[in-house]
């Protein structure tokens, strides 16, 4: 049978470029055609195995080259210029240091900022560096009065110093921003990229994701843990919704607060450039998570400004722990891992029902119903110049914000329920592969045909390439009896599957 003619589009998991296909537990389409009830007709035009791999390499790369970009967002794709940018401030700091006591003092001149509800800012060259303020905490405060009923500090057991927010807090920011993308280009690019090629995984889309999810394991974890440690010393214990309010404004915060604060800023404003600039390949719930990533630095930003950070720093733990949990399932799916990839899968899910929907909707019955009771109504008043912004308005705001997140977490809950749902009743946790989309028309093909071109039409697939090709599910290829990885040929996985493009396909048998 000739077939020939547009697959309908995939939607939510079902597509392989969706970020949650890495959990599917199998392929949503029916099983291939076998091989030997399979026709291909090789033409001149197809291009060798060589060539094949080649493409597809080219296809699944994501790296953009710096001369790609301007000389301005360098250090989003070049390593060696966000290392120059983070290196540049803290070597200039230095001799500043030393050179400052030697000039003359120059006049002493404060900057109004009451207007913006903080202190006034006086700037005095020979005692400030100006170039400490980008990798150091600034703006140090003693602690408030105890006698200050709304002006109370967030402090630990081991707390020294006391901060507050200011201006200088904007190039603390920045080098935060370009931290966290040095750090995604070397772990995205160097580190895990290694690991998988050790492994045993040789398709390029794949190494990419790998390292994408590596960077989000060590991300995660760091900030996971220190979120939960700076959840347990603060007045929220685990969870203690009643505390965001009580003492509302939170302007004073203790030094390791700020620094986290600072950081989970600037690690999602990076993110959201990534999406921007179209750093990874797009997926199919690109929006899905261009609104997630907006409405978060929405969110980081004005909790921070309007000292709710005890709320925002909850927010951050709900979020951050499964989000560490569905990282570790996706690399243990990549890796073909079988009983490590159910067990995480299987706290994963647990973990996401509760942070992402029970804590996640105390903290809004907190904000819609605690606030009122907790913070007496002369004090639910926009008045920046007292520290105070939660008028009823700005409640509302953060309160449909964090609304906003809550439907995308149910709709990525769903997806996640139907492949818990087929993992339990197929007992298979295989991965769909998210970087199937490399295929952009996959054909059906016989044991001796080579990769399909770009068309979709075969070749001839010797024994070799099963042994190149890294894991897709339903290959033909036996599982590999020895070695780090089991590597399985990809290229049947994807017979009759059209990833929501169209296919041209020469078989033999019932349509797929």
């Amino acid at each position: 049978m000739i077939s020939t003619g547009r697959v309908k589009p995939k939607s939510g998991i079902d597509d392989p470029s969706h970020h949650l296909a890495a959990l599917a537990p199998f392929p949503p389409d029916s099983p291939p055609t076998p091989l030997s009830s399979t026709l291909s007709l090789p033409l001149p035009s197809t291009p060798t195995k060589s060539n094949a791999r080649s493409k597809g390499k080219q296809k699944g790369s994501t790296m953009l080259r710096p001369s790609d970009v301007s000389i301005y967002l360098r250090w989003a794709v070049s390593p060696n210029a966000a290392l120059t940018l983070l290196l540049a401030p803290i070597i200039l700091a230095i001799p500043t240091h030393y050179l400052l006591p030697c000039l003359p003092l120059p006049p002493t001149w404060t900057l109004d900022l009451q207007f913006l509800g903080l202190p006034g800012w006086t700037w005095t060259a020979l005692p400030t560096n100006p170039f400490t303020p980008f990798f150091l905490l600034s703006h140090p405060a003693p602690p408030p009065p105890p006698s200050a009923p709304f002006s109370s500090a967030i402090t630990t057991p081991d707390t020294t110093q006391l901060y507050i927010k200011g201006p200088l807090d904007i190039p603390l920011l920045l080098w935060t921003i370009v931290l966290c993308s040095y750090l995604r280009l070397v772990f995205t690019q160097e580190v895990f990229p290694r690991v998988a090629r050790w492994w045993g995984i040789k398709r390029e889309g794949k190494v990419a994701r790998f390292g994408e999810q590596g960077y989000a394991v060590v991300y995660f974890a760091v900030v996971g843990v220190w979120g939960v440690q700076t959840l347990l010393t603060t007045p929220t214990a685990w969870f203690h919704t009643p505390a965001f309010w009580i003492g509302y404004p939170h302007t004073h915060l203790s030094g390791a607060m700020k620094r986290y604060y600072v950081l989970q800023i600037g690690y999602w404003v990076q993110q959201w450039a990534v999406l921007l600039l179209g750093l990874e390949k797009r997926r199919s719930d690109y929006w899905e998570y261009m609104v997630h990533h907006l409405v978060t630095v929405w969110m980081v930003s004005w909790s921070y400004l309007m000292n709710v950070t005890l709320l925002g720093t909850a927010v951050f733990v709900s979020m951050d722990v499964p989000d560490l949990l569905l990282a570790i399932s996706k690399m243990f799916n990549y890796l073909q891992l079988e009983r490590p990839k159910v067990v995480s899968f299987t706290v994963f899910v647990v973990a996401w029902t509760y942070f992402r929907h029970y804590i996640s909707l105390r903290i809004l019955w907190s904000l819609r119903y605690e606030f009122e009771d907790l913070v007496p109504k002369e004090h639910q008043i926009f008045s920046p110049r007292t520290g105070i912004y939660m008028a009823l308005w700005m409640r509302d705001q953060m309160f449909y914000a964090l609304c906003v997140l809550q439907v995308l977490n149910l709709f990525w809950y769903y997806l996640i329920l139907r492949i818990l749902f087929r993992t339990i009743f197929h007992a298979e946790t295989d991965d769909n592969r998210s970087d199937a989309e490399e295929e952009d028309e996959p054909v059906a093909i016989d044991e001796k045909s080579e990769m399909p071109s770009e068309k979709g039409l075969g070749a001839s697939l010797g024994r070799n390439e099963c042994d190149d090709n890294d894991t897709e599910k339903q290959s033909p290829c036996p599982p590999a009896k020895s070695g780090r990885g089991k590597k399985r040929g990809g290229a049947a996985a994807r017979v009759g599957n059209g990833n929501g493009n169209g296919s041209v396909g020469l078989s033999v048998g019932p349509n797929v």
